[in-house]
């Protein structure tokens, strides 16, 4: 039978998002919609720890909305699912799996044993007879986690998809106006997607969610109290926090003490902000890149060539004489072909969309780049009395992306788990069949010897029921999910500013001569300074001394510019740079 609508499933480490949507169809209806807050310490990195807990709170919310929908596709939202974007010979679309796992080794360096493998066909290349697709590789263990809680809640499973892909298949469907570019702000991290004519060309994801302002803003004081998320983005989206620049974080001066206190913050929240514009400036730099070269071997055919040869002969020029762009050298690329290639637009969704200020600050730190944030998704066709859909559907994106069939991790592991039960069935026939002889061979003397065995272990087993083992293993459990939460708790109090005189030796060692730090900021993700240093020399060795800092993931300088002092003629070079911490697997120099 034939599904038409499912209950699609979004699980992120904070919230979840659910959509009663109509499956496989051109412009679906969303029928009812629910988002809520998942119990703290019960989800992390798309795994659910606390399968008791949490499932109750799921099921409490799909009972209070009233929605009877079984058949269930879930959206995958996890850094431990990776893809990889390959060109492989033209193909029946079957027998691509069995290519992928041939090649999966080297897709993917790295042990590529309990990874689960699918597929998303992005382009068809007639020219050269190829095709383009995304590989995406997904740890069997965490799709088994999401099938174990789909079992307890009684729900049947039509596909398991993942997050990126699904914003993609949103993203292409004709039925609203084209978007090339699309940037998803979740509550922890942030995707950047990028199309051109409806294929995927970019998608990248970025450490840095609005969770990063609220921990910021908690860490200012500014306001009276500690808050919660939900305040607090609440907090953001009333008031604006952000200055429109960064230049303005060291311009703008107080008028007086409120005002002071104001600037602090909007200073601490901007400069949170310089992970995320550095990301889109290196995804920018990156596809504009890709797409100058894509024009390069688009145009260097050997008819142009031969063409550009023969103009040079006629006219008794060399190619020092034809300037890049000019029309009679039809192989360079002309400033309209690169401009028209550019990405000039921007579209901001999810929970960013509740941030003031973000529109300002990447338009003026991205000039020409223009920001439409979306506060709700066109083309959606919701039904009435659904106020979830119709006030928060950019959240809901890949629930409503995932409506569309596409990639399918569960099909593979229930073929392996069907495959394993033909398996145990034939073992256990084959057991029987063995008893069955045995007990015809030595008659009936060796079947009550079994008999009494039956007898005697059933005996057993009705004495350890009667003794409480089922209870007992319960309250086994229960004490395992305590002890996971507690070490759960015990890690996310870490902060790396616990390991502050550790780092800041480290900077003492690893700085060059003659720096000078004009300010420095201390984030849970990371450390921001602003520096000094007489030359660009100086700048790129102190950048190569900070990678080598064993607290660090990454250091990237976000601006840097050259000064020269008007008395002294005296040359310098000021930047600033982003050092994002490293998340460790155990609190380093926390508690054990």
């Amino acid at each position: 039978m034939a599904v038409s609508r499912v209950l699609s499933i979004e699980i992120t480490d904070m919230t979840t998002h659910v959509c009663e949507i109509g499956y496989n169809k051109k412009n679906p209806t969303i029928y009812k919609s629910i988002i809520f807050e998942n119990p703290q310490f019960s989800v992390e990195d798309g795994f659910v720890l606390n399968r008791g807990v949490y499932k109750n709170a799921l099921k409490d919310a799909i009972d209070a909305a009233k929605i009877k929908t079984r058949d269930t596709v879930f959206a995958l939202a996890s850094n431990k699912i990776i893809n990889r974007e390959v060109i492989i010979p033209e193909m029946k679309q079957e027998l691509i799996p069995g290519l992928i796992e041939n090649e999966r080794n080297e897709y993917f360096p790295m042990d590529t044993n309990g990874y689960l493998f699918a597929f998303e066909i992005l382009e068809k290349i007639k020219e050269t007879k190829q095709q383009r697709i995304t590989v995406y590789a997904a740890p069997e263990i965490l799709v088994k986690n999401i099938t174990a809680l789909a079992g307890e809640l009684d729900l049947n499973i039509v596909a398991i998809d993942y997050t990126g892909n699904a914003i993609y298949q949103w993203l292409k469907r004709p039925t609203h106006d084209p978007i090339e570019m699309y940037l998803q702000i979740n509550e922890k991290n942030s995707q950047f997607t990028i199309l051109d004519e409806g294929k995927l060309e970019l998608q990248r994801n970025m450490n840095f969610g609005v969770n990063t302002l609220v921990n910021v803003m908690n860490t200012t004081r500014y306001f009276e109290s500690e808050l919660e998320y939900n305040d607090a983005l609440l907090k953001l989206k009333e008031q604006k926090l952000l200055f429109s620049s960064f230049n303005e974080v060291d311009t703008v001066v107080a008028e007086d003490e409120a005002e002071r206190k104001l600037n602090f913050v909007k200073s601490q929240l901007t400069d949170a902000t310089r992970p995320m514009i550095g990301n889109i400036s290196s995804v920018l730099e990156y596809y504009n890149t890709k797409k100058r070269g894509a024009i390069m071997r688009g145009r260097e055919t050997e008819d142009v060539v031969e063409e550009r040869r023969k103009r040079r002969a006629a006219a008794g020029d060399d190619a020092d004489n034809l300037g890049a762009g000019s029309e009679s050298d039809p192989g360079m690329i002309t400033e309209a072909e690169e401009d028209a290639k550019k990405l000039a637009r921007i579209y901001i969704g999810g929970a960013g969309t509740y941030v003031q200020g973000f529109k300002e600050l990447i338009e003026n730190e991205f000039n020409g780049i223009e920001v439409v944030v979306l506060d709700s998704l066109p083309g959606l066709n919701i039904a009435k009395d659904n106020p979830v859909a119709e006030n928060h559907s950019t959240e809901l994106i890949a629930c409503i992306g995932a409506a569309y069939p596409s990639i399918n991790f569960f099909r593979k592991s229930a073929k392996e788990a069907l495959s394993k039960t033909l398996i145990l069935s034939i073992v256990a026939l084959a057991i029987v069949i063995a008893a069955a002889v045995i007990i015809i061979l030595n008659g009936k003397m060796e079947y009550d010897k079994a008999l009494d065995a039956q007898k005697s272990l059933t005996a057993q087993r009705d004495a350890l029921e009667a003794a409480g083992i089922e209870q007992l293993e319960q309250e086994y459990a229960a004490a395992q999910a305590r002890y996971q939460s507690v070490e759960d708790a015990d890690k996310s109090t870490f902060n790396h500013n616990e390991n502050w005189n550790e780092i800041l030796s480290y900077l003492e060692t690893e700085s060059v001569s003659g720096i000078l730090v004009s300010s420095l900021t201390s984030t849970a993700d990371s450390l921001t300074m602003n520096l000094i240093v007489p030359d660009k020399e100086s700048a790129a060795k102190l950048l190569l001394q900070l990678q080598k800092i064993p607290y660090f993931s990454d250091v990237a300088i976000t601006s840097i510019s050259e000064n020269t002092d008007e008395e002294s003629s005296k040359k310098t070079v000021s930047f600033s740079v982003v050092c994002t911490y490293k998340v460790p697997d155990k609190a380093e120099g926390g508690n054990e």
